[in-house]
């Protein structure tokens, strides 16, 4: 249980930084922490996030990161003030282009990968100019 604690304790840690002085890495280590909490969850109580479709999208990006190599530089922070104004339905909003969310896919295990991608593919919007 101290393990998961400790996990937990990191994924909000991450997620402070990454909200409050984000920069290239605070991204990767929030999504590695979110991935980690996971792992611990599903040791301590046998249920971890997979039944929560979003994760499924933070996973994937996760994945590209962790295993594909070096993305960072696909990264861009924009601080808030930046950028015109922005009406969306969604709760959370995460830019990123739609090269990484296709190469995502590739990420996947064969045998998830069809389930997944409609997953991805419901939870991620396209937006163009």
């Amino acid at each position: 249980m101290k393990s998961t604690e400790a996990a937990g304790e990191r994924f909000f840690r991450q997620y402070y930084k990454h909200c409050t002085a984000p920069d290239n890495d605070t991204l990767f280590n929030f999504l590695n922490s979110a991935h980690s909490l996971n792992d611990k969850i599903e040791k301590s109580h046998g249920k971890g996030f997979f039944d929560i479709e979003e994760f499924t999208v933070v996973k994937a990006l996760r994945n590209i990161f962790h295993h594909e190599g070096e993305l960072i530089n696909e990264v861009r922070v924009i601080p808030v003030e930046e950028l015109p104004p922005i009406t969306t339905d969604l709760a959370f909003l995460c830019l990123v282009p739609s090269s990484l969310i296709e190469q995502s896919f590739e990420s996947i295990p064969k045998k998830y990968r069809e389930k997944e991608e409609k997953i991805i593919s419901s939870k991620v919007r396209s937006f163009s100019r």
